[in-house]
């Protein structure tokens, strides 16, 4: 089977939202929340989230050549992971309406940006 650059993407995509979660589903099973059955079908979701990492990553190793992809996913998955264990979910949730921000406005929301950071001694270059 031939892997397109599209494929790529998808795939990483597929890595980083189970990752995702990943997180927040086994941050879920420690309440106290759910009985019995939830948290049985809860640990089965998340060995197959887990299964589903790892093998859709091996999938990108197998056909990446210059181990591009696979360097990006990595980087992104710490990137993630940085995220979910620096803000809570709505927090989280905001920062994803900033980026959609961005889309929308990119040249202002970069301006705000480098007003905070100039703000907090960062160095103009």
């Amino acid at each position: 089977m031939k892997i397109t650059k599209k494929d790529l993407l998808n795939i990483s995509g597929g890595v980083l939202s189970s990752f995702e979660n990943l997180h927040y589903l086994e941050e879920c099973k420690h309440l106290k929340v759910f009985r019995h059955t939830a948290k049985k079908n809860l640990s089965r979701t998340l060995e197959d989230l887990m299964k589903i990492e790892i093998e859709l990553y091996n999938e990108i190793e197998k056909v990446d050549e210059k181990d591009l992809q696979a360097k990006k996913t990595e980087n992104n998955l710490d990137f993630m992971k940085w995220l979910l264990t620096s803000f809570d979910s709505s927090q989280v949730q905001k920062l994803k309406e900033v980026c959609i921000a961005f889309s929308i406005d990119e040249k202002r929301i970069t301006s705000i940006s480098d007003k905070i950071h100039l703000n907090n001694g960062s160095i103009k270059a």
